[in-house]
């Protein structure tokens, strides 16, 4: 059997899958961002269809930094996680 770090850098455990799936509220708002915005990158194509078009391509810079972002958060998470549980070793097992 894989260890659980193992199963974790296979992509077999996804946290930030588990939980965003959990959490109807979180779809619930991802599902209203999308739908406002549809209707603004619609109205400003109206009044002008380069506008729109821009207005898709800077969302699309953005959300291209998101995983990033996600990355930094699990591996900053990660090494704190780690600090704590030596720091808890040590404690317990260093004074022997």
């Amino acid at each position: 059997m894989k260890s659980v770090l193992q199963q974790l850098y296979d992509g077999e455990i996804a946290p930030r899958e588990l939980y965003t799936k959990r959490l109807k509220a979180y779809q619930q708002l991802l599902h209203e961002n999308g739908t406002y915005i549809e209707n603004f990158q619609e109205e400003l194509s109206k009044i002008n269809p380069d506008l729109g078009d821009r207005f898709m391509d800077i969302l699309e810079r953005h959300w291209q930094e998101a995983p990033w972002e996600y990355t930094q958060l699990f591996l900053d998470s990660f090494c704190l996680g780690a600090r704590i549980m030596l720091e808890i070793c040590e404690k317990e097992f260093g004074e022997e």
